[in-house]
């Protein structure tokens, strides 16, 4: 989903926008950045999001924010060998 994800300032009058592989936090007004997606994920990762909920021995499970780990795949880390 790298191509698919972008940076997006949070406010809304700034708007400002940066590619995905970006090193920031903020845009260059100061806001804060928020990762956004040109696609809605799809009704098989949603499914599986939702599987998640219940933990199964797995941290990345554990983690409201790795639940979703398909969505940061642009951070290139591997969550399924993690130990």
């Amino acid at each position: 989903m790298q191509e698919n994800a972008y940076l997006k300032c949070i406010d809304v009058e700034c708007g400002l926008e940066y590619q995905i592989s970006t090193t920031r936090v903020e845009c260059e007004n100061g806001h804060l950045l928020d990762v956004k997606y040109k696609e809605k994920p799809s009704e098989s990762l949603k499914e599986k999001f939702l599987s998640r909920r219940n933990p199964e021995g797995s941290i990345f499970n554990e983690s409201g924010v790795w639940r979703f780990r398909e969505l940061l795949n642009f951070c290139q880390i591997d969550t399924e060998s993690f130990e």
